[in-house]
């Protein structure tokens, strides 16, 4: 595998995208711990994710995942359901 190195700044929003295959989901596995790398080191504030604990490392960052769902009914209705006051 290559190697990768990826920098973001504090407060910085970054996505990562790519074609099927890419690594996206190895790079998300790895982030949030699921599996420990064998070389290297991955860095969040400057401090080994490999001396957090998963609870801790996972308080420092989000996923929004990307499926889509549609629900019976027009495109209309679709779009109005996200936006629908909730009581």
């Amino acid at each position: 595998m290559p190697d990768f190195n990826m920098e973001v700044e504090p407060g910085q929003m970054t996505a990562i995208v790519g074609e099927t295959g890419a690594g996206k989901t190895t790079v998300i596995n790895l982030l949030e711990r699921f599996y420990d790398i064998k070389g290297g080191a991955l860095l969040v504030d400057g401090q080994d994710i490999r001396n957090m604990s998963r609870h801790e490392l996972r308080t420092k960052m989000a996923m929004v995942l990307q499926e889509t769902w549609l629900f019976s009914g027009t495109i209309f209705d679709n779009i109005k359901y996200g936006n629908e006051k909730r009581h």
